[in-house]
């Protein structure tokens, strides 16, 4: 299990089952080897725990296109509950990060209460 830090209002998203998608690049720890495992967010102060079902990846002619891809396809509110549209979305995404190979993933996260319920 891993433990992974997420900004307070989106912790909320995720603990409440409004945001259901987490849009990374893909590096490092967020790969497409990760379905089925349990992520542990955390706000700095609480933690949850959530398993991975789901993996996409996009790509583009550079960040803004495979940004745009993942957010029309998979849908905004999905990854980002407070946000109203495609343009601010996209804003949001690329002040995350530099992957030069313009990859990103969307993670589908089901929220598990209790891990001892979770069987891999």
């Amino acid at each position: 299990m891993v433990k992974k830090h997420i900004a307070d209002r989106y912790f909320w998203y995720i603990y409440h089952g409004v945001k259901v998608a987490e849009g990374r690049e893909i590096s490092g720890f967020w790969n497409l080897d990760l379905l089925g495992e349990v992520v542990t967010f955390h706000n700095g102060e609480q933690e949850y725990d959530c398993v991975i079902t789901r993996c996409n990846v996009y790509t583009g002619i550079d960040k803004q296109h495979a940004i745009t891809n993942m957010l029309l396809f998979e849908g905004i509110k999905k990854m980002l509950p407070d946000v109203d549209n495609t343009q601010d979305a996209i804003n949001t995404y690329m002040g995350f990060g530099d992957n030069v190979d313009h990859r990103f993933g969307v993670f589908f996260i089901d929220v598990i209460s209790d891990l001892r319920q979770y069987t891999k």
